[in-house]
């Protein structure tokens, strides 16, 4: 294998670490589902706002955007 194939299995092992153990830190946190749920969307969301804001392209179908 490749460098390259071996980091990407490197960041899919964290992401699967991280999200099997995303229940159990909840657990300890001792916090509603709902508050829960709102920090993992808005933190999820500041990771990828960067990222959207300098990839992103401008439209030029108007009507592919509604449908």
């Amino acid at each position: 294998m490749t460098r390259n194939s071996w980091f990407h299995y490197l960041i899919l092992f964290l992401g699967i670490l991280c999200i099997s153990w995303s229940a159990i830190f909840v657990k300890l946190a001792d916090v509603s589902g709902l508050s829960s749920a709102f920090y993992r969307m808005f933190i999820g969301f500041l990771g990828v706002l960067p990222i959207w804001l300098l990839r992103r392209k401008p439209v030029t179908d108007k009507k592919s955007v509604l449908f």
